[in-house]
């Protein structure tokens, strides 16, 4: 794909519907180098075994493809964190805040610093975003996929 001035709402589109959809990592992989997105090395099974047992859960299947792919991609303002850093959401500084059994949420990815942070729903897959400013969960996506789809949308204009 090469960066050009959108010419029609479809080029707004991310490369790819679903995480582990036929050619998802390639289209997502042309997708990010042409904004020059540096790439890490992809985690490995083992890395993402350890956080997994530590933690005493299996990560999502969505979020366990694209790190084994991608490795922890920062899109700018959403930076997906480590398997290491992957935590549940009691870890949060304002955890004390919010009324939600934390312990049903996984923390994922930065969402503009350190501050803020995007969660998983282990049971439902819904993505949040967890607020500091006036503490609380927000529901704000319907999955990992959606959170990758909006940070590939969010490269795109903010390019403009």
């Amino acid at each position: 794909m090469s960066i050009s001035k959108p010419t029609c709402p479809e080029e707004l589109f991310p490369p790819f519907e679903k995480i582990g959809d036929n050619g998802w990592n390639k289209h997502l992989s042309d997708f990010l180098r042409s904004f020059d997105v540096s790439l890490p090395d992809p985690c490995t099974n083992l890395d993402l075994e350890k956080q997994e047992q530590a933690m005493g859960m299996t990560f999502p299947n969505s979020l366990r493809t694209f790190l084994l792919e991608f490795g922890p991609v920062s899109f700018d303002y959403i930076e997906i964190l480590a398997p290491s850093q992957i935590s549940l959401a009691t870890e949060l500084w304002f955890a004390d805040k919010l009324a939600e059994n934390l312990n049903e949420y996984i923390l994922i990815a930065n969402a503009g610093g350190p501050e803020n942070r995007f969660a998983l729903n282990i049971e439902s897959g819904d993505c949040y975003l967890a607020r500091d400013y006036q503490p609380r969960l927000e529901r704000c996506l319907n999955s990992f996929d959606d959170l990758i789809r909006i940070a590939c949308v969010g490269l795109f204009t903010g390019y403009y």
